[in-house]
């Protein structure tokens, strides 16, 4: 994927969220994450359903990368058990982490997008928050 095409998927995630709500989801587990160096911020809700994520839904303030990143992760993971969950996490920390270790990209989707995020090292926490928070979810 070209940086242009990046870009724009970013800033749609951004700009039109899919899973972002303006009100708690009281039926639904919620968890808090912030970032210890920028502003990013969100509540995450988590619907569980026999080991399955069935819907998840988030409300915060961040960047551009935080907001799509999270927008984007919680679109992949619906409908899907926690083990394949655990996968993607594994993969795309390694991913963004630019770790030596094997990613299956298929695994990650559009997630891919924010392979280089580590050349800026202030953007790499605003990638991350979304894993961390999804590992204390599930």
């Amino acid at each position: 994927m070209d940086n242009n095409t990046k870009r724009q998927l970013i800033m749609k995630h951004y700009l039109h969220p899919e899973n972002k709500i303006s009100k708690p989801l009281d039926d639904y587990q919620k968890f808090y994450i912030h970032s210890t160096k920028c502003v990013d911020e969100m509540d995450l809700f988590i619907k569980k359903e026999n080991n399955i994520i069935v819907d998840a839904k988030f409300s915060g303030t961040g960047c551009a990368v935080f907001l799509a990143s999270t927008d984007i992760f919680l679109s992949l993971i619906k409908n899907k058990n926690i083990t394949l969950i655990e996968k993607i996490i594994e993969n795309y920390h390694n991913l963004i982490n630019q770790t030596k270790e094997s990613i299956d990209l298929n695994l990650l989707e559009n997630l891919v997008i924010f392979s280089d995020v580590k050349t800026h090292l202030n953007r790499l926490e605003c990638a991350s928050l979304v894993y961390q928070i999804l590992k204390k979810a599930i």
